[in-house]
């Protein structure tokens, strides 16, 4: 997710990491389990763990950039967004990264503490319901407790290019994660940007090492090939890639290929695929597309200005523009699709790096302000079971859906902390 005028801050592979080609062979096919518990039991068991979840939009000032209170958009209550307590609780949530926010990269600190301050405001409103975890035992504890984790995490390690005490800053006040590029950035390129040739900068070395060394969470979602090859090589603890989708379903060029993933898996870490349904269907994605570029046109003709598909894409659309837009989706409706294209890029996923290095990361809340970009069958938090429902009546076992839902981030969580105590 991106909105302009602020920073969203969460936010030859094959044969470098030695990954088989298929990581679950001599594993046991995939086979309805004997016995299955419930698949609520299950989840009181283990905390169902989503690795990027944009929540904070709806709390950024677009015009300044700046943290709004949380009296501004009440999520004790059901929202107009994907993400809220009720919702948290119908879907069983526990625990997921949320993305803090600065508006100036060059002095980040006032902004981050702003977003800190934020999710601590939510917690002390809620505390029945929320907890801040900075470790994965905080989080099994607010977990079995009956309380939903919150951890945040940076997208995009811009704000940490002038100063990389700021990662040490950051890890102190409770900051678990960061995306190291989101665009282009000056530690590293991204897979939306020409330059593939080129990876981490010389910098982005240094911020990895940092982050091994303070514990904090890598996350290479967006990055391109030759950033994620230089993380792989440079990194000594698990990688995580909290939101991205597969090449292998969506074509050439578009973010992860079956090599990057082997790479990711390669250095104990886990790939997360996202919901969002114009990276998960190439009918949909076509489909955004028009709708983007229609909506832009209309933009630009009320407000006389130019204004771009992003903006339309990711930022709230005033009245006059949602009744035009709406009317066009009436006539131009969305391509039909289901949970079952989701699965099946799980099911690849998991086939391609092994059960043991698969997450959830549905990036809602960053999918655009209108609902006709969510997915029909995962529109919010409250369908995140429907997710585990369709992989276990495809065979996935009762341990395969712990490791999924959460037991593989905890492992990995714990992982890159033991590395920093080396």
């Amino acid at each position: 997710m991106r909105a302009r005028k602020f920073t969203l801050l969460c936010a030859g592979l094959v044969a470098l990491c030695g990954v088989p080609a298929s990581a679950d062979e001599g594993e046991a096919p995939l086979t309805p389990a004997q016995e299955q518990v419930p698949l609520a039991d299950l989840l009181r068991e283990v905390p169902l763990v989503d690795g990027h979840n944009d929540l904070i939009i709806h709390f950024v000032d677009f015009e300044t950039g700046e943290i709004k209170s949380p009296d501004t958009y009440d999520i004790r209550t059901v929202t107009s967004g994907q993400s809220d307590i009720p919702r948290m609780r119908q879907g069983m949530l526990g625990g997921a990264i949320f993305t803090i926010a600065t508006n100036d990269d060059n002095a980040p600190e006032p902004g981050l503490e702003a977003s800190v301050r934020l999710f601590r405001e939510l917690v002390a409103r809620s505390p029945d319901d929320l907890a801040i975890v900075t470790t994965p035992d905080e989080l099994v504890a607010a977990h079995k407790a009956g309380k939903i984790g919150i951890m945040m995490g940076l997208e995009g390690g811009n704000p940490v290019e002038g100063d990389l005490g700021r990662l040490a800053w950051m890890k102190q006040r409770g900051v678990a994660e960061m995306g190291l590029v989101w665009s282009t950035n000056g530690l590293g390129t991204s897979g939306r940007t020409v330059e593939r040739e080129t990876g981490l900068t010389e910098l982005g070395e240094q911020v990895v090492r940092e982050m091994n060394r303070v514990g904090l969470l890598i996350d290479v979602s967006h990055a391109s090939a030759a950033t994620v090859e230089d993380v792989v090589r440079i990194t000594s603890a698990p990688i995580i890639d909290t939101h991205s989708y597969s090449g292998a379903f969506m074509g050439e060029g578009k973010d992860l290929t079956d090599a990057w993933m082997r790479a990711i898996a390669s250095t104990g870490g886990l790939v997360m695929p996202m919901f969002m349904p114009d990276t998960t269907d190439t009918g949909y994605f076509a489909w955004m597309r028009r709708r983007n570029a229609a909506g832009a046109e209309v933009a630009s003709r009320l407000f006389g200005r130019q204004v771009s598909e992003s903006e339309v894409h990711y930022s709230p659309w005033p009245p006059e523009l949602a009744v035009e837009v709406e009317a066009w989706i009436a006539a131009n409706p969305p391509p039909p699709i289901d949970i079952g294209g989701i699965a099946d890029i799980y099911d690849y996923v998991r086939g391609l790096v092994g059960i043991d290095h698969i997450g959830i990361g549905s990036d809602f809340d960053g999918m655009g302000f209108h609902p006709s970009g969510w997915h029909p069958e995962l529109r919010d938090v409250s369908q995140l079971p429907a997710l585990l429902e369709e992989l276990r009546r495809r065979g996935w076992s009762d341990a395969d859906l712990r490791k999924l839902a959460g037991e593989n981030f905890l492992r990995v969580w714990r992982e890159v902390l033991a590395a920093a105590e080396e």
